[in-house]
Formats: structure tokens, C-alpha cells, sequence
């Protein structure tokens, strides 16, 4: 049986991606800025989003901490 290493960091980060795909956003990386870009189709409807909207997304998306606790970090 073969064991991957993974770092905490890079397995939550994998399943905050997996968790906005899953809600129907859509997920592109940006390889110039290392970072990752969320559409979502809101129905050609014009939004505009309140300050607390990236806290909720995030809330929403990432994964408890004392999960991360609990995982093998060698699956």
C-alpha cells in the first residue's frame, strides 16, 4: 500500500476548492498570481455583494480545524 505526504495547509486548501465546486462555483488558477479565481452564474442578474460576503464564502467552504486534527496526514 502506497502513502501520500500531504501538509495540513495543502489538504484544507484542496478541500475548500472541492467544497466551492460541490455549492456550483466554478474554480480557474491564476498561475501568474498564484491564486484562484470563483465564478458562480447568478442568472445574468446583477449582484452586488455586502462586506462580509468573502466571510460567509470562506466560512462556508473551509473546513473545520479540528477536523483537520483527526485526518491522517499519509493517506
Amino acid at each position: 500500500m502506497t502513502s501520500i505526504q500531504m501538509d495540513k495547509k495543502k489538504f484544507q486548501k484542496m478541500l475548500f476548492i472541492n467544497n466551492a465546486i460541490e455549492e456550483g462555483w466554478s474554480v480557474k488558477k491564476n498561475e501568474e498570481s498564484d491564486s484562484y479565481i470563483f465564478t458562480k452564474k447568478h442568472e445574468n442578474k446583477r449582484e452586488i455583494f455586502q462586506s462580509d460576503y468573502l466571510e460567509k464564502f470562506i466560512q462556508k467552504n473551509a473546513l473545520d480545524m479540528t477536523i483537520l486534527t483527526t485526518v491522517p496526514t499519509n493517506i
